[in-house]
């Protein structure tokens, strides 16, 4: 972490913190902060289109619950847990303009093996779905640290690039791209940049990457021309024209 940030410092003139884990009353105050920052985002320029990566069941922790039951805006939301994805299609299947995709957003279409968990009481089985990546070793940390009645599980999931779901589901730019992958954020992010897609604004949970990564993203940030705020464990990311 010193010589992360003493790079930051010398080239970008930033400085890398980690920020202790959060507790359940302090997620809901960054929710607060970054609904306020957007509201006033949205007083100048609309919000029409969302795409959210890993919705979950579309109410627990998320920070666009709010918005998307105020806003007519298309939304596209994706989440491959199946549990998680049903909660989520009973929540938002009704809303119009919304595309609902059981799917990880991965190096490749098709299908692959995600881990998410299981408790052994059913009441916390949909708290336990906040844990679940492709990544299992990072599934396994999680749960030891946070649930350790609760073991990882492999499901097969659908998948796709962020390509494909841009050419399939999206006929125009992002406004509002809102990822929270537990420890992928950066390599969906880059995926979507990668893809041509310069969403208006990207929100993301900077808080499980490395150091490594969370740096060579705010680097292309900087070179896209992107303003950048942290809000808690999360980033904001703005284009240069968010305010036109």
């Amino acid at each position: 972490m010193k010589i992360a940030n003493r790079l930051l410092q010398r080239t970008l003139g930033l400085r890398l913190t980690r920020n202790p884990p959060s507790r359940n009353d302090s997620f809901e105050d960054e929710i607060g902060l970054f609904r306020l920052l957007l509201e006033r985002q949205m007083a100048t320029r609309p919000i029409e289109t969302i795409v959210q990566i890993g919705a979950n069941d579309g109410l627990a922790h998320d920070p666009i619950s709010w918005l998307l039951d105020c806003s007519s805006a298309k939304a596209v939301l994706v989440e491959p847990v199946p549990e998680a994805f049903e909660r989520l299609t009973a929540l938002r299947s009704s809303r119009p303009n919304t595309t609902l995709l059981q799917a990880a957003i991965a190096d490749r279409d098709g299908e692959i093996e995600f881990w998410t968990a299981r408790h052994q009481d059913p009441e916390s089985e949909g708290q336990c779905s906040l844990y679940s990546s492709i990544d299992r070793g990072f599934v396994e940390r999680q749960l030891k640290r946070y649930s350790p009645d609760a073991s990882a599980v492999p499901v097969r999931v659908a998948a796709m690039t962020a390509a494909t779901l841009c050419r399939n589901h999206l006929s125009g730019p992002i406004d509002l791209l809102q990822v929270d992958v537990e420890g992928r954020d950066a390599e969906v992010v880059h995926q979507f940049l990668d893809a041509g897609s310069q969403p208006m604004l990207i929100h993301y949970e900077h808080h499980h990457l490395s150091w490594e990564e969370d740096l060579r993203l705010l680097r292309r940030f900087i070179d896209t021309g992107y303003r950048r705020a942290r809000i808690g464990i999360d980033t904001l990311a703005m284009r240069p024209d968010a305010a036109a």
